[in-house]
């Protein structure tokens, strides 16, 4: 019995730490919706929040990271209309 209720937690231990290392698109998505409504708050311009691939180089500031690192949030502030 001890057996099996050991290789049932081996397994599920192993499942867990390969589904956390691996990364996920939606938390680059749900990072960026509430990185949106904290500086819609505090922000009365105009500015939009766009992930990129962390190798590129852009312009605007790097306000936060995803998947592991391979993304980054990038504000960009427009002038006025």
């Amino acid at each position: 019995m001890f057996k099996k209720i050991f290789a049932f937690s081996l397994v599920v231990a192993a499942y867990s730490a390969s589904y956390a290392s691996e990364p996920n698109s939606s938390d680059c998505l749900l990072l960026q919706k509430d990185l949106e409504k904290r500086f819609s708050v505090n922000s009365d311009t105009d500015f939009e929040l766009i992930i990129y691939d962390s190798g590129v180089d852009v312009e605007g500031k790097q306000v936060g990271t995803c998947m592991a690192g391979k993304k980054k949030i990038i504000y960009v502030e427009y002038p006025p209309s």
